[in-house]
């Protein structure tokens, strides 16, 4: 049992290396397409939870806004959340944009609009200025969404009362 809980060992340290090495792959190929006028650092970072990990970098690297591909197959062609996307998005201290699938090949000016949920959360000030100067700069119209939380009003209820509604409205 010994010999092969240390052959398994080795593989599983093989596999690391690999894995480091190829996650330093991506991200000095990413780093090549930064614009020259754009200030970037990278790391890589484990962590048992991606979302809570991209979180955690953000804070400890005092980033402004998280910007996070989506995933597509969703209806009428749009995209779909992940679970990465959708815990940071629920979870983030920092605006977070949610890029649309193929946006990196397709660019600004293949966005038909931007959409931008506003609402009390800390962030939403500079999410909003960030998402009005870049549809000024890619010539897009910009779609305000408003969520209402209505579990601040009615925590642990299923249906919605109409007066906790008006109340968040």
């Amino acid at each position: 049992p010994t010999a092969a809980r240390s052959e398994r060992a080795a593989e599983v340290e093989i596999l690391a290396d690999k894995l480091e090495h190829k996650a330093h792959e991506w991200l000095a190929g990413a780093a090549a397409l930064v614009p020259d006028d754009v200030t970037a650092t990278t790391s890589i970072i484990e962590h048992n939870h991606p979302a809570q990990g991209l979180i955690d970098q953000v804070a400890a690297s005092g980033a402004d806004m998280i910007v996070i591909g989506g995933a597509g197959g969703g209806i009428s062609g749009r995209h779909t959340l992940g679970t990465v996307v959708n815990d940071v998005l629920h979870s983030s201290t920092v605006p977070v944009a949610v890029t649309p699938p193929g946006f990196a090949h397709l660019g600004a000016a293949e966005i038909r609009e931007l959409s931008v949920a506003i609402g009390q959360r800390p962030g939403a000030p500079l999410l909003f200025q960030t998402a009005v100067r870049s549809g000024i700069r890619a010539h897009r119209p910009i779609r305000l969404i408003s969520l209402v939380a209505l579990d601040d009003e009615q925590p642990f209820q299923a249906a919605p009362d109409e007066a906790a509604v008006e109340r968040a409205r």
